[in-house]
């Protein structure tokens, strides 16, 4: 079975239903398997997992409930951060908008109570990443897992203040919003990290077959993975195909 379904319901735990099912009648199928795929979904434990295993990360911390919400002020106590407030389990950035930066308590807090209400599941904070984001494709398993292609991705048109969040509006709007360009416009010491951290995060979180991963580059030059894909649709895989790295 080629397996490229993200499973039914809002539940973290969606796109492991067609793997468990297949597994429980005997059928093979390609890609990853239920474990890998629930923990891949879940941003939080990926973060967990990724960082247990030295794979570079940003910071990230979650909260549960509005009772989390009585500490928001220390995160902003002794610097200047600038956080990301994400749903815990989605993908495609939904319930990530463009006022999802949070430079004060004030919209962290608002940003975390739209995701509780609006998509009925934990939030998370994340350090916001100013520099570039990559996404890379690594196919292949085990010792045989190589890189695929991998593309940068940029505002057509910078924002007033230079920030730059992947947001839904973005992805809505791709077309007229976004830059995708092939591994000639990553400069190639960068471009062999990324390669090197992908393939470090494919194996952490044991992905086999195929998988996406997003990386951004913090303001020290360190890249960071944000996101796994291990569920690709064929868009995704026609994307990467288009910056193939032989």
């Amino acid at each position: 079975m080629f397996n490229i379904a993200e499973g039914i319901g809002t539940e973290r735990g969606r796109e492991s239903q067609i793997p468990c099912l297949l597994e429980s009648l005997g059928i093979p199928y390609s890609g990853s398997d239920p474990v890998s795929l629930a923990i891949s979904l879940d941003k939080y434990l990926t973060n967990v997992v990724l960082k247990r295993e030295n794979v570079p990360v940003p910071f990230m911390t979650l909260f549960r409930s509005e009772d989390d919400l009585r500490n928001v002020d220390m995160l902003f106590q002794d610097n200047n951060e600038t956080y990301i407030a994400k749903p815990r389990w989605e993908g495609s950035s939904k319930g990530v908008f463009r006022d999802s930066i949070c430079r004060n308590p004030n919209e962290l807090k608002r940003n975390v109570l739209r995701i509780f209400e609006r998509y009925r599941q934990p939030a998370i904070i994340e350090a916001f990443l100013p520099g570039i984001e990559i996404t890379a494709g690594i196919v292949g398993n085990g010792r045989d897992a190589r890189l695929l292609g991998m593309m940068k991705i940029s505002e057509r048109k910078p924002s007033d203040d230079g920030v730059f969040l992947y947001s839904l509006e973005h992805k809505r709007y791709w077309l007229e919003c976004i830059l995708y360009e092939g591994p000639e416009a990553i400069n190639e010491k960068v471009r062999r990290e990324a390669a090197m951290i992908a393939l470090d995060a494919f194996h952490a979180l044991e992905l086999r077959d195929i998988a996406r991963i997003d990386m951004q580059m913090d303001g020290q030059g360190q890249l960071r993975v944000i996101d796994i894909n291990p569920c690709r649709g064929f868009h995704l895989i026609i994307a990467t195909f288009q910056f193939f790295i032989p």
